[in-house]
């Protein structure tokens, strides 16, 4: 037992207590960079997810007019029909007109409410995490940030020193 105590006690001693200035130091200069990154990155992956949103509804809405366009183009009776029944109040004598159920105003004559599609959900601009941890805080504050990074620096700089020697002690003074 007593050996055992002598070579826990003889490792310790050996080891520099400086290597835990080091890895905090080093720790807290990473975050400090790797955070405030983290951050941007997802700021980045929010603003393409609406871009890409957009440009799809933009797709669908060329796709449908395109359809349209070909439609007319073809003279398809159907749209030819509607058409002369919504724009120019034309109805064909063999058909009795309907009151139509889908406009807001009887007298909107606008035939592009069916071309277009549904417009894309806006789930508004992204919502924060609710907790930030303090290392968080502090690394991405603006009054913080740079206290931290020479806090992690300072940390790193002790922890480089060199270690102090200890000169063992001899009974007689010298």
């Amino acid at each position: 037992m007593g050996s055992y105590r002598a070579l826990i006690s003889s490792v310790v001693a050996r080891v520099d207590p400086g290597w835990m200035y080091l890895c905090a130091g080093s720790a807290i200069v990473v975050a400090s960079v790797l955070i405030p990154a983290n951050h941007d990155l997802a700021e980045s992956r929010a603003h393409r997810d609406r871009a890409i949103v957009s440009a799809d509804y933009a797709a669908r809405r060329v796709a449908r007019y395109s359809d349209f366009l070909e439609s007319l183009d073809s003279g398809d009776e159907t749209v030819m029909t509607n058409l002369a029944a919504t724009q120019l109040n034309l109805v064909p004598a063999s058909k009795t007109p309907l009151f139509m159920l889908r406009s807001s105003r009887p007298d909107d004559a606008n035939v592009f409410h069916d071309i277009e599609p549904p417009p894309p959900i806006d789930f508004g601009t992204e919502v924060a995490s609710p907790r930030q941890s303090t290392l968080e805080w502090l690394v991405t504050s603006d009054s913080t940030r740079p206290w931290a990074v020479i806090g992690g620096m300072l940390c790193v700089l002790i922890g480089l020193l060199p270690a102090a020697e200890h000169k063992a002690e001899s009974a007689e003074p010298v």
